[in-house]
């Protein structure tokens, strides 16, 4: 993944948990002193992240 990004012109490229990035993009405020739950379900897996 990486490579692909950095061969497309990517400078820097950080890796994440797939519950974090879900909870960035459904915009809850991780840089907040609240905690939040994200739940992932669907394709026959689920997830949870704290975030």
């Amino acid at each position: 993944m990486r490579d692909g990004v950095k061969n497309w012109g990517g400078k820097d490229v950080d890796l994440i948990e797939e519950g974090v990035g879900g909870g960035m993009g459904g915009d809850l405020g991780v840089e907040e002193g609240v905690g939040n739950v994200v739940v992932e379900i669907g394709g026959g897996r689920r997830e949870v992240g704290m975030i």
